[in-house]
């Protein structure tokens, strides 16, 4: 077990260093971001664990000996990042026990806006140029579509780095990810960086008035970006007989039946790379998730080995459902899970990646 939780940690600390220093000069790569009929592309846990570690089919290539501290076999595998020891999982900053949630020990349960927000954030200005949205962080175009081997200061050269990105080995754990500044943990959501009130539902509100979005500072000097505010719902019913979802926010529910699943659906704004992950928050409960489209339906089932997850190419407009069914229970208490939903925007759509983990959902 003390083996099995320092792999973990070791694979959690590779994974946030690396895709805290993407960063490089922008050149010609092989980035493509074709959106039309037949062309969409996908990734999944399922794919990624099908994979054994055989990793020969993955462009750009990943070398043993460019990943710091293991293997491409150990990093895939079910004591990894991406299993149940890891930051997916139950007992991870996602999970029950992170900052985000509804409990009295969830630091988001606080945290709301306060008459002085101005004043506090006055010495780094998580929302501008310098932030994690700004043009030095790792949304930027030129970080994310940078050097082919990202890091560069800190590594020779780090292939697990390459494969955070839209599609790869462990996109899930990148920077368009749940982990990423997209997601719950970062600045648009519900840690309160923006300085929003929130109303029960878990809305955001200014002036008493229900906000979906915030403009932040991109560069100092003048250009602005527009991001999707991500919120937190705790009652999945509200999710389920309310609106259509947009591509950014997460909720909270329970399953007692393994027949009977929930069904979400939301709407993409833009062409974007869709990540959708589920949590268990006990972790003797195993939850897998369908998603449907039309003409096309993707399932992510893999047992208790690692955690679900999905992450796709969705043209602007189109409308998923996303299924959420309880696999296997090992106890006698509620199977609540966390459902996780981030989109990487239009600007990050494109991907460079291939290989036997990434098919063709459309």
């Amino acid at each position: 077990m003390k083996t099995s939780l320092r792999y973990a940690l070791r694979a959690l600390l590779c994974g946030v260093l690396c895709g805290l220093l993407m960063a490089g000069a922008a050149h010609a790569q092989d980035w493509q971001a074709d959106y039309g009929p037949g062309e969409l592309q996908y990734t999944s846990s399922v794919r990624v664990m099908k994979l054994s570690g055989e990793i020969r089919s993955v462009r750009p290539a990943v070398r043993d000996g460019r990943i710091p501290g293991g293997s491409a076999a150990l990093y895939l595998s079910s004591i990894s990042a991406l299993g149940h020891y890891g930051p997916l999982s139950a007992y991870g900053p996602l999970g029950t026990l992170g900052p985000v949630g509804s409990n009295r020990w969830n630091p988001s349960y606080w945290i709301s806006a306060v008459e002085d927000w101005q004043d506090w954030s006055a010495d780094f200005d998580v929302l501008g140029a310098d932030g994690p949205l700004g043009q030095a962080g790792p949304l930027a175009e030129a970080q994310y579509y940078g050097e082919a081997d990202p890091g560069r200061a800190l590594f020779a050269s780090n292939d697990f780095a390459v494969q955070l990105r839209g599609l790869g080995l462990w996109s899930v754990l990148g920077p368009l990810g749940p982990l990423g500044a997209l997601g719950p943990l970062g600045p648009l959501g519900p840690l309160g960086a923006h300085g929003l009130e929130r109303d029960g539902d878990g809305h955001y509100l200014r002036a008493g008035r229900v906000v979906r979005s915030i403009d932040v500072d991109f560069d100092g000097a003048g250009a602005r970006r527009t991001y999707p505010l991500f919120e937190y719902h705790p009652d999945a019913e509200a999710v389920l007989d309310g609106p259509v979802q947009d591509t950014s926010f997460m909720t909270r529910g329970a399953l007692f039946s393994r027949r009977t699943p929930h069904v979400y659906t939301v709407r993409s704004a833009v062409d974007q790379l869709v990540t959708i992950l589920v949590v268990p928050e006990k972790e003797l409960d195993d939850f897998d998730i369908a998603v449907e489209a039309p003409g096309a339906r993707i399932v992510a089932n893999t047992g208790y080995a690692t955690m679900d997850w999905i992450q796709l190419e969705v043209p602007a407009g189109t409308e998923l459902e996303i299924a959420v069914r309880l696999y296997w229970s090992g106890h006698y208490l509620s199977s609540s899970y966390r459902l996780i939903v981030v989109g990487s925007g239009a600007a990050l759509g494109a991907t460079n990646i291939s290989g036997d983990h990434v098919g063709r959902w459309r």
